[in-house]
């Protein structure tokens, strides 16, 4: 991870263990792991909360019951839940790339594997639809009514595979 306080890592690190153990498909397990914290925003997210976890508590370590510490501390679980938010939409995000990209990653999984990937993420989407829909993400009929060879969705977006491959 890029340049990241050790508590930015560690919080990171909380985050993609605990979405790994989610699912049980190794093939999603294996993207999750690998581009879980490929994500801008969540970095910046768990270093910003890093960074006001220090000052909260260099501020009670110099002036011991301070006020000003704890509107700060209840800023930090602010940006802990902003986390676990980003956290979902992140999962969200690549649970789509894996239904929309997996059936193409034939050359490296067989193809029962791919389909409990797909099978799986398809399933995650449809039970977390906030989550989904915050991200912009297919989920539910629109998803299951994907046409693999054309790339459209049923709801008439184009697909021209995952964003994250597009970029």
């Amino acid at each position: 991870m890029k340049n990241l306080s050790r508590d930015a890592e560690k919080r990171l690190s909380r985050e993609v263990s605990a979405a790994v153990a989610s699912f049980d498909s190794v093939l999603l397990s294996n993207v999750i792991h690998d581009r879980f914290t490929a994500d801008d925003q969540l970095v910046h997210l768990a270093e910003a909360s890093a960074r006001l976890q220090y000052a909260v508590d260099t501020r009670r370590r110099e002036l011991a019951d301070d006020e000003t510490a704890e509107q700060l501390d209840e800023q930090r679980s602010v940006l802990s839940h902003a986390i676990e938010q980003r956290a979902r939409e992140r999962l969200a995000e690549l649970c789509e790339l894996v239904v929309a990209d997996a059936p193409t990653w034939d050359n490296h999984w067989d193809t029962m594997q791919i389909e409990t990937a797909v099978a799986e993420a398809r399933t995650w989407l449809r039970t977390n639809t906030n989550a989904a829909e915050r991200a912009d993400v297919q989920y539910g009929a629109a998803l299951e009514t994907k046409n693999l060879s054309t790339g459209k969705h049923a709801a008439g977006r184009g697909h021209g595979g995952s964003k994250e491959n597009r970029q």
